[in-house]
């Protein structure tokens, strides 16, 4: 077998690896940068509805269990 391919192909593999890791490297850094500027210049808004969850849950319920029976009440009448 010859010996420069073997050398030639370990020092092509290597190197490609080599540009693979710092490539994901550079893209790591880029994406937490623009993170960073995203979340600086964009911050979430904050919810302004005071309502806990409880609460719409509890009213729909009421709702649903009204619609219901007003259904059943329809129902018996004819």
């Amino acid at each position: 077998m010859d010996t420069t391919a073997l050398m030639q192909s370990l020092v092509l593999t290597v190197v490609g690896m080599l540009v693979v890791f710092v490539f994901m490297g550079l893209l790591i850094l880029v994406v937490k940068l623009f993170l960073a500027i995203a979340f600086r210049f964009f911050p979430d808004a904050e919810e302004k509805e005071a309502v806990p969850a409880a609460a719409k849950t509890a009213q729909a319920d009421e709702q649903v269990a009204a619609a219901i029976a007003a259904a059943m009440q329809a129902g018996r009448q004819k």
